[in-house]
């Protein structure tokens, strides 16, 4: 019953009957299992002999000739076993003829009559070696595909590693830059008070340390009063203002603030905020923003991810 189940799975197969699974699956196991290959070869050479021998009718006929003779190899293979079944037919039709020449005639017409036997077994054997022929470049193809999405895949990693690596240079060099342009307008003509509160200002992405071992370092002195953030917006919607939520690691509200607005920079658009130092321990934190519509709701629009070292 195993047999029988087998064998009409593999003339499906061969038909193009099974589904993209089935036949995934069944091409797995004939490419572990030398004796399933075999048993798909023997399946295949008795199909193509029904078929030449016009022993194939209704769907079974028309599938084979729609789905199994797509193939150019399969059509020159089945061109040869008509030329090989019309030959063995001759032969057959001779053989009675030859038989009753047999005692007259001499040794060497006895070996001449065998001579097309011998010939059917070269052709057979022709056939083995086209079908493993067929095998080996199907599968050097594979690899060849296999090897190439591989290669892809790693240079599609190498060039997501280089964009990081230079946004987080970018970044870098304008947290240097909005400092110096903080130092210059506390260090302005205009009168200064006797204590100036100090500040600190960085620049973060939205996600851009999301799932990475160590996100961003804000270092912020103990002496400091405030810290300013500018935080880079990845898309702008169509919000009336904007409101910041401002959580430990471990989901813990410390701060919040409503009604800001997006300002252009020379990146693109940014929401600029005032923090005071005390509120940012160190350790980890997660700074939500959220984008208010229309309706009066709020919407999230970008998470930004930082640690904070005190000095």
């Amino acid at each position: 019953m195993e047999s029988a189940t087998s064998e009409t799975m593999m003339t499906r197969y061969l038909l193009g009957e099974l589904s993209e699974q089935e036949a995934t699956v069944f091409e797995e196991r004939f490419f572990r299992d030398d004796s399933v290959f075999e048993e798909l070869r023997a399946a295949e050479e008795d199909l193509i002999d029904s078929y030449v021998r016009g022993n194939l009718s209704g769907a079974v006929l028309k599938q084979f000739e729609t789905h199994f003779l797509k193939s150019p190899a399969r059509r020159q293979r089945v061109a040869f076993a008509k030329s090989l079944a019309n030959a063995a037919d001759q032969n057959a039709t001779r053989a009675p003829v030859a038989a009753q020449r047999t005692a007259a005639e001499p040794r060497g017409v006895v070996i001449a009559f065998w001579r097309p036997a011998f010939q059917r077994i070269l052709a057979a054997a022709a056939v083995l070696l086209a079908v493993a022929g067929v095998w080996i470049v199907t599968e050097n193809r594979k690899l060849a595909r296999h090897m190439e999405s591989m290669q892809a895949s790693r240079l599609s990693q190498e060039r997501r590693a280089q964009e990081l690596e230079a946004r987080v240079k970018e970044l870098e060099t304008r947290n240097t830059e909005l400092s110096g342009e903080l130092e210059s307008e506390r260090s302005d003509s205009r009168p200064k008070p006797s204590n100036p509160a100090s500040l600190v200002a960085f620049v973060l992405s939205p996600g851009l340390v999301r799932g990475t071992d160590e996100p961003t370092r804000l270092v912020v002195p103990r002496e400091v009063g405030q810290v300013k953030l500018q935080l880079d917006l990845e898309t702008v919607g169509d919000y009336l203002s904007y409101r910041t939520e401002l959580r430990t690691a471990g989901g813990q509200l410390l701060w919040s603030q409503d009604m800001l607005q997006a300002r252009p920079t020379s990146w693109g658009k940014a929401v600029v905020l005032l923090i005071p130092s005390f509120v940012l321990a160190a350790g980890e934190h997660e700074l939500t923003l959220r984008g208010l519509i229309s309706s009066g709701e709020f919407e999230d629009s970008g998470y930004y991810y930082f640690s904070v070292i005190r000095r």
